[in-house]
């Protein structure tokens, strides 16, 4: 019996480092940048290995959109050109709502694990995603300025002095 209890024990403890060994990518849980490309990692756990792997690259690029719109957004609106305060909300609002187009993205790798599970990583160039907020920045501000109310005509500075006349 004691010999049974251990054996038991002891393929218990194998199966566990099996199971933990199941090789959780390092990249899993994280997201970098390296070599000019965003990585983004995501995981989706379905009915099928094929499904599994949808929602994890799905889970991937949603990280990638919501860099896109926060971090990268931030950056066009503090160095893009000159804009007023209007402009900069009315843009941020463009850059931040609504569907981000990740364009330029592809798997780069793919973990399945033993439960079913899937570890999906993304890339995406940076240059593509500068790029895609700029687009946006431009034509929303073209927007902005073409429409915006032409500003009333500025009357001439008096020259100087008014003469004082004398009756």
């Amino acid at each position: 019996m004691r010999r049974s209890a251990l054996l038991a024990m002891l393929m218990i403890v194998v199966a566990s480092a099996t199971i933990a060994a199941a090789t959780v990518p390092e990249w899993a849980g994280k997201a970098y940048i390296e070599d000019g490309y965003r990585y983004q990692s995501g995981f989706g756990h379905q009915s099928s290995p094929e499904m599994s792997l949808n929602r994890a690259e799905s889970e991937a690029r949603n990280g990638l959109a919501f860099w896109m719109q926060s971090e990268i957004a931030e950056d066009v609106i503090e160095y893009g050109p000159e804009m007023t305060e209007g402009e900069k909300e009315a843009i941020m609002a463009a850059l931040t709502s609504g569907y981000t187009v990740i364009s330029g993205s592809e798997t780069v790798d793919a973990v399945e694990m033993e439960d079913g599970g899937v570890w999906a990583l993304v890339s995406m160039p940076v240059a593509a995603a500068y790029g895609w907020a700029y687009d946006v920045l431009y034509t929303e501000l073209s927007e902005l300025r073409d429409n915006a109310e032409p500003a009333p005509p500025s009357l001439p500075a008096p020259a100087g002095p008014r003469p004082h006349h004398h009756r």
